[in-house]
């Protein structure tokens, strides 16, 4: 089985992991809306923005009618020292890592309400229990950890409708985000490993027992 006539949305889908998955999405048969800031990607949208929001999932129930794949995987990273740091940053990873990812949660439950889906969250281990954190990130493990918990508790409320929620939880990958802030950290973990675990995450013959599940992957380095 393909995805064929099924209907996703990746955000943060520019470069990195999503522009990956979005590659792979489509050569298993899907309709894929990849989205993001710049005008690069099929729609222009910052998720920290309720207005672009809106106006994103309004084009694909106007256009499509259904969502049956949602990938969030926008997220933003701002390294600083606790005592420094000021909390204007730590909102812009709330805004854009947890705020963006629920507003289009909430979007997506009610466009697959009456059929079913499937949402992959795209976490990080530093928002997964037991993996080593490093220094300067508490913000952006607070918010990764934010969207592990809500991965779980969503699971739960999407299960009735037939809504399975799962993330996955990489460690470094080969991204120009790693690159920006990490660059003398390597890693053989390439985007196209995550799109496949992710794809395997919505495939409906792959996972469909899957529901509340958070994947880490531990880069082979």
């Amino acid at each position: 089985m393909t995805l064929q006539d099924k209907i996703a949305l990746v955000t943060g889908a520019s470069r990195g992991i999503g522009k990956a998955t979005v590659s792979l999405l489509r050569e298993n048969g899907a309709t894929v809306i990849g989205c993001s800031r710049g005008s690069d990607t099929d729609f222009c949208c910052d998720v920290s923005s309720s207005k672009d929001v809106h106006a994103l999932f309004e084009h694909i129930k106007t256009h499509y009618g259904q969502l049956d794949i949602l990938v969030n995987n926008a997220a933003m990273i701002k390294p600083g020292p606790i005592t420094s740091q000021p909390l204007s940053e730590w909102d812009d990873h709330y805004q854009t890592n947890v705020r963006g990812l629920v507003h289009c949660c909430q979007h997506a439950f009610q466009l697959m309400a009456p059929n079913g889906g499937c949402i992959v969250n795209v976490s990080s281990l530093a928002g997964f229990q037991g993996a080593e954190k490093f220094p300067g990130f508490s913000a952006y493990v607070a918010s990764k950890s934010a969207v592990t918990g809500l991965t779980e508790a969503l699971a739960v409320e999407g299960k009735p409708l037939g809504i399975r929620v799962n993330a996955i939880a990489p460690g470094a990958v080969n991204t120009q985000m790693l690159k920006g802030i990490a660059p003398d950290l390597k890693t053989t973990t390439e985007p196209e490993d995550i799109a496949q675990l992710i794809l395997g995450l919505v495939h409906p013959l792959q996972s469909k027992s899957l529901n509340g599940t958070i994947l880490p992957v531990y880069s082979n380095e």
